[in-house]
C-alpha cells in the first residue's frame, strides 16, 4: 500500500528527444509496491525507420497489472503519452 499518494498529471519536456510522464512517478513506484517495466522502443518501426537513437518507455503497474503511470522518452513522447492516460 502506498505510504503517500504520489500521482502526476501530464508533464512534458520539449527538446530532443522529448520527455513525457503521467500517473505514478517511476522513481517512487517500487518503494510504494508497484512494479516498473522498461521498454526499449528503438526497434519499433516508427523509430527504426528514422534512425531514432533514443526511444524508451517505463510503465508502472499495480499488483493487478493495471497501468498506473508511464514515462516516455522519444521524438514522439508528447503524442505517445496520451495512450497511457
Amino acid at each position: 500500500m502506498m505510504s503517500q499518494l504520489r500521482i502526476r498529471l501530464y508533464q512534458f519536456v520539449y527538446g530532443t528527444p522529448k520527455l513525457a510522464a503521467v500517473g505514478v512517478p517511476t522513481q517512487y513506484a517500487e518503494a510504494d509496491g508497484y512494479s516498473v517495466r522498461d521498454i526499449d522502443m528503438t526497434n519499433w518501426f516508427t523509430y527504426y525507420r528514422t534512425g531514432e537513437p533514443a526511444a524508451r518507455a517505463k510503465v508502472v503497474l499495480d499488483a493487478n497489472k493495471k497501468l498506473v503511470g508511464a514515462t516516455v522518452l522519444s521524438a514522439h513522447a508528447d503524442e505517445l503519452i496520451n495512450y497511457f492516460y
